[in-house]
């Protein structure tokens, strides 16, 4: 099941669930969406419970230690970090430095189509948020 959280009004967040939706018909390898605030509170995703809220705290997380080194290293502004696991593959975006998307996916999916349809769905979100 999807769930939405406050404060975006509804027919944006019914958009940006749209937009989720449409991911998951072409990429088949993607197991969670998550868009949340740079704080690690959900905004949209394609779960709900507890794993929406862990997930989101995910992405919060690792845009924080992204951040952090970043600052280190005088590197630049945080875009993607990508993160293989033995079984699955996390991919967190900044969304113009205001929101995170984590994409949870398996590990066979092919990571330059996760990354095609992740940004896809960055343009599509800035026409929203």
């Amino acid at each position: 099941m999807f769930s939405i959280q406050e404060p975006l009004h509804d027919m944006m967040r019914e958009n940006l669930l749209s937009e989720i939706k449409k991911v998951f018909k072409i990429n088949k390898g993607i197991k969670d969406i998550v868009i949340s605030y740079f704080d690690g509170t959900p905004i949209v995703s394609s779960t709900n419970g507890e794993i929406e809220y862990i997930l989101s705290a995910v992405a919060s997380a690792f845009r924080g230690i992204a951040d952090k080194v970043s600052n280190m290293l005088k590197v630049g502004t945080f875009i993607k970090l990508i993160v293989h696991y033995k079984d699955e593959k996390i991919v967190v975006f900044s969304v113009d430095n205001q929101f995170n998307i984590l994409v949870r996916a398996l590990q066979d999916a092919p990571l330059g189509i996760l990354i095609r349809d992740t940004i896809n769905l960055v343009n599509r979100i800035r026409e929203y948020l």
